[in-house]
């Protein structure tokens, strides 16, 4: 069964890395929503702006033909975010945060992109690979959990 665009819902994905159909993911461009890399970035290899945590968790946990700051995407309040990689094998871009008080620092921007881009494949994850769930899955496995003991 082929997979079908996560904006139109109708149309085959051509553009995997953001589940789109090539038509919505020429408007997005066109909007101005997606910035693509500029030409001379890493693709699969260390870049001279990859802070050494990075540089180990790509070389330890990340599949061949990950890109490191794959993407800018520009937020709604005009600011822009760049998530560290793209990670072919999962087909999700992935934010490290290097530490708890990193990832809490950061989680209200996390939350912007999650909210504006509900279809986008976005993790983070912890320097062992082990995915971090964001505020809104916690209340809901707890609202779950509750929901199954009554």
């Amino acid at each position: 069964m082929e997979n079908l665009c996560n904006c139109c819902k109708n149309k085959p994905v051509v553009v995997e890395k953001w589940g789109l159909c090539r038509a919505c993911y020429c408007k997005q461009r066109l909007s101005g929503t997606i910035i693509t890399k500029p030409l001379g970035t890493s693709y699969g290899k260390e870049s001279h702006s990859m802070n050494k945590r990075e540089s180990i968790f790509a070389s330890v946990h990340l599949a061949p033909g990950w890109i490191f700051h794959p993407v800018t995407i520009r937020l709604l309040d005009g600011t822009s975010y760049s998530p560290d990689f793209w990670d072919p094998a999962r087909k999700a871009f992935l934010e490290l945060a290097g530490t708890r008080q990193a990832y809490y620092m950061n989680r209200a921007k996390y939350e912007v992109v999650r909210e504006t881009f509900p279809s986008l494949p976005f993790l983070c994850v912890d320097p062992n690979n082990n995915e971090i769930p964001h505020p809104g899955w916690v209340a809901e496995m707890q609202k779950s959990q509750s929901a199954q003991k009554s």
